[in-house]
């Protein structure tokens, strides 16, 4: 075993120092013992001879048995299971105690017991722990006392509480909550108390917050194999007025797309908190490999959202103006059009899901968008685009210290039209494409299918992942994937043909964001084809 530089000066001494030149014996074991224990041995032996200090480390001990005593035959249950599952044969030591007795408090704070007291002890002979739960009781979130925020309504920030009053406490919807508001850059942080009684028979919570300006500037940059250079700039203010309505200029740049978007989600209604009338006008730019689109947009959209006890919806219904220029490669004659639509979009996303900040390891999101358009409102066509997404990931078992989760996302869409309508009379808006590292992921971004940028009617997708949390480090993930597609021609039909994507690669949670690279291989069917490898990298990326 080999010792720090600092705990050789503590067991050996220091020769440059008088004071500290020898450590008795005495002193040396009990800085000894320290070292030790927090290494695993938990039952050393010292000897003195001579005046040399000699010792017996003994095995390293291992967490071999949990015990957790609560009248509570449930949490009792769920507790061990979680903790057996994470930390079984974990070396015994100081630190593993205290992680068991902060995952014990977290396991039931999470299950509706803010006020749960766990006490760990161990057995080193029996390499056993043992965990007095105290849990006390459960109890709902009930009232709680909010500090107040000079200049906004008491319910203003209502749309970003996870929670309501009668629902079962959950330490982490708390937390949800507090991310929510830094997300949205509401202020520059919020915290809660618990404030439970000796006896544990009274709790109250209490939140405090702590405000910076509400204008804020935000610049990033980054790079992709995809993109190539990227640049983004944000200015936004997220506490206009009383009902702290956002307003917000974007600005995005990349090889392939361009952007630039004003957005004001503004909150009318002061007795209805979580209903906002969301407009965006936007212009931008898809400069992609087979085709291009210019496209001016407003949307003035009502939006509104609710929170289940597991879930946050949103709903967006409205109209929008489109003006737009567009190409193909196949047909490179310059396109216009400009008309108003109806669009309209839900999304059921999993608190569980929404937790993550920009990787999702659990949860499961739903999605659905409606687009209608009609000659009477300037189209050129009867149209109704339709599409929905689906994507779950669950943790499956864990190996070494990272977990093995699994992944699959599902998309399905179709662009309702009259049989006489063509492909090349539509606008890239009102298609489907594929390929690129947030699809078909063997392929080159919006290549799929290839027609040379004419697109698709239908589209349905499959996407399997498997992931390794803690590959190596902590920060680090390994992955492999499956993706694969089927496109159409027609509404509500595919062709047979498939586009699939086997493939490979590690992530890497930086403080700047997700960094990602990966090898595919792409495939296509009828008949066979073999893309042959295609390889990418860059910042960021969704499943």
């Amino acid at each position: 075993m080999k010792l720090t530089e600092t705990e050789e000066l503590l067991v050996c001494g220091d020769p440059k120092s008088e004071s500290y030149k020898v450590i008795p014996p005495y002193q040396a074991s009990y800085f000894f013992t320290a070292f030790l224990q927090s290494r695993g041995f938990l039952k050393p032996q010292f000897e003195t001879i001579d005046g040399v200090l000699h010792v017996d480390t003994g095995p390293i001990r291992r967490m071999k048995k949990i015990h957790v005593e609560t009248e509570n035959k449930k949490e009792r249950h769920v507790v061990k299971k979680e903790l057996h599952r994470r930390y079984n044969k974990e070396i015994l030591n100081p630190n593993l105690l205290d992680a068991l007795e902060k995952r014990s408090k977290k396991i039931v704070g999470d299950r509706g017991y803010p006020c749960a007291d766990p006490k760990v002890m161990a057995d080193a002979e029996l390499q056993k722990v043992r965990i007095t739960l105290n849990e006390g009781v459960a109890y709902p979130f009930g009232e709680v006392d909010k500090e107040e925020i000079k200049g906004l309504d008491e319910n203003a920030l209502d749309r970003y509480y996870p929670y309501k009053e009668k629902d079962t406490f959950s330490d982490q919807l708390l937390k949800l909550n507090e991310k929510r508001l830094l997300r949205a850059e509401v202020m520059q942080g919020t915290y809660y108390l618990n404030n439970c009684s000796p006896d544990m028979k009274d709790f109250k919570l209490s939140q405090y917050f702590i405000l910076g300006p509400p204008r804020t500037i935000r610049f990033g940059v980054g790079a992709s194999t995809e993109l190539g250079p990227m640049a983004r700039l944000r200015w936004s203010n997220n506490r206009y007025k009383s009902m702290a309505s956002i307003l917000a200029l974007n600005a995005q740049a990349s090889v392939r797309s361009q952007s630039l978007n004003g957005t004001a989600d503004l909150f009318f209604w002061k007795n209805r908190p979580r209903r906002s009338l969301f407009t965006v006008v936007e212009l931008s730019r898809q400069s992609q490999i087979d085709y291009e689109q210019s496209l001016l947009s407003f949307r003035p959209h009502m939006k509104w959202t609710y929170d289940s006890p597991r879930y946050l919806q949103t709903y967006t219904l409205g109209p929008t103006y489109e003006a737009s220029t567009y190409h193909a490669q196949v047909d490179p004659n310059t396109k216009t059009y400009s008309a108003v639509n109806i669009n309209g979009s839900s999304q059921l996303m999993s608190h569980s899901y929404e937790f993550f900040d920009i990787h999702p390891q659990e949860g499961s999101v739903f999605g659905f968008n409606f687009d209608f358009r009609h000659p009477s409102l300037g189209f050129t066509d009867p149209l109704l685009m339709l599409y929905g997404t689906y994507s779950e990931m669950k943790e499956l078992g864990f190996v070494g210290k990272g977990a093995i989760i699994g992944a699959y996302r599902f998309n399905a869409g179709t662009t309702w039209v009259s049989d006489d309508v063509t492909l090349k009379s539509l606008p890239p808006s009102v298609k489907f494409y594929g390929g690129g590292s947030d699809d078909v992921r063997g392929f080159l971004l919006n290549t799929l299918p290839d027609n040379d940028g004419l697109g698709a009617l239908t589209k349905l997708e499959l996407k399997l992942e498997a992931r390794k949390t803690y590959f190596v480090i902590e920060s680090l993930e390994a992955f492999g994937f499956i993706d694969s597609a089927y496109f159409g021609a027609k509404s509500w039909d595919i062709d047979p043909r498939l586009w699939y994507s086997p493939g490979v690669g590690l992530r890497w949670l930086t403080k700047l964001g997700l960094v990602q690279g990966y090898v595919a291989r792409g495939y296509v069917t009828n008949p066979y084809i073999d893309k042959g490898n295609f390889y990418y990298a860059g910042i960021g990326g969704t499943f």
